[in-house]
């Protein structure tokens, strides 16, 4: 795990740090399965928030958990546990403690011939006439998210109220109906899921907003995708940055240049060639001119070089710029030293 080997090797700042910038948008929040069988519900979770462990009860039991007065999801408290219980009563007061008031509601209608089980979720001073504040279910059979077109109306209501998973759902409808038909209520609220806790939600919501034409809605997912990114690196989030404010993604990007590695000079590689930041050229000349192996070999070099070169030659051409001159022509010719069949 690139975790691990970060935390090996601390002594190195810069390895450690990239080890943060590489890992994948969902280690925040951690990991969590539930699985109900013939002696109960077994669980387990690592280093997993609360509303990922209930949205897995959730999932695994086949359950709807709907949660009065306070929201779980304000809790980021990561757990490690395994623990076995008789039934989903039994499970949730092991996870929330034994004060909490867990009823069986009525069965809903419509919901097929095994429909789920409703558990309602009280704490000790929470009135009867409360309303739900967090809902947790499957996906699979979700009455707003099973069909390939939800409704936009009813998406926002998921985003507010609902477990990440029917949360991560949601925005991806959000996002086709945002690209492919230009709807302006769902690039609004492609907005609200960037503010979503979840990275994932956040990632899904940034993705589609790359994929529109809205230049606010893209200058603001950037901001939102940057911050996000200050708090809980992660690799896919570096990518999309790198799409919406090349800028943004520059100081990351030399972060892992600077960093020693396989992984972290493949993401910084992957990084340029999206940005074609002409800053990387000195870094990508000492590749192609290093010792060892030749470095353009790997296609990924040699597409970032390329592409970096470009960048610095078109910087020239349109505004005189004689240092992005310079740094493009150093780069091509190492590039046709190494390898001058790619000669364009």
């Amino acid at each position: 795990m690139l975790w691990a080997a970060g935390a090996a090797h601390a002594a190195d700042p810069a390895e450690h740090d990239a080890a943060r910038l590489l890992r994948p948008v969902g280690a925040s929040v951690g990991l969590a399965v539930a699985k109900r069988g013939a002696e109960g519900v077994a669980f387990e979770a690592r280093s997993a928030v609360l509303e990922v462990v209930l949205d897995a009860v959730a999932r695994g039991a086949g359950v709807r958990l709907d949660f009065f007065c306070t929201d779980p999801s304000a809790d980021r408290e990561p757990r490690t546990l395994s623990l076995r219980a008789a039934g989903v009563p039994e499970l949730l007061r092991s996870l929330l403690g034994p004060e909490v008031a867990i009823r069986s509601q009525p069965q809903e209608v419509g919901g097929g011939e095994d429909p789920p089980r409703i558990w309602s979720v009280r704490g000790s001073d929470c009135p009867s006439d409360a309303t739900v504040r967090r809902t947790f279910r499957s996906v699979q059979g979700h009455p707003i998210l099973t069909g390939p077109d939800a409704p936009v109306a009813q998406l926002e209501g998921v985003l507010e109220t609902e477990g990440p998973g029917a949360r991560l759902r949601a925005a991806r409808h959000l996002g086709r109906h945002a690209v492919q038909k230009q709807d302006a209520e769902a690039l609004r609220l492609l907005g609200v899921a960037l503010e979503d806790p979840d990275p994932r939600v956040v990632l899904a919501a940034a993705k589609a907003v790359v994929r529109s034409r809205d230049s606010d809605a893209r200058e603001r997912a950037g901001r939102r995708v940057a911050r996000q990114l200050q708090v809980e690196p992660a690799a896919e989030l570096l990518l999309v940055l790198a799409r919406l404010d090349p800028e943004a993604a520059w100081p990351f990007t030399a972060r892992l240049a600077a960093a020693p590695g396989d992984e972290a000079r493949e993401m910084a590689l992957r990084l340029l060639a999206v940005t074609r930041e002409r800053r990387g050229t000195a870094w990508l000349a000492g590749l192609a001119a290093g010792d060892g192996p030749d470095a353009l070999d790997d296609t990924a070099v040699l597409g970032s070089a390329v592409a970096v070169a470009e960048a610095s030659f078109l910087v020239w051409e349109r505004s005189g710029d004689a240092e992005a001159g310079r740094a493009a022509l150093a780069l091509y010719e190492r590039l046709l030293v190494k390898r001058p069949r790619n000669a364009r």
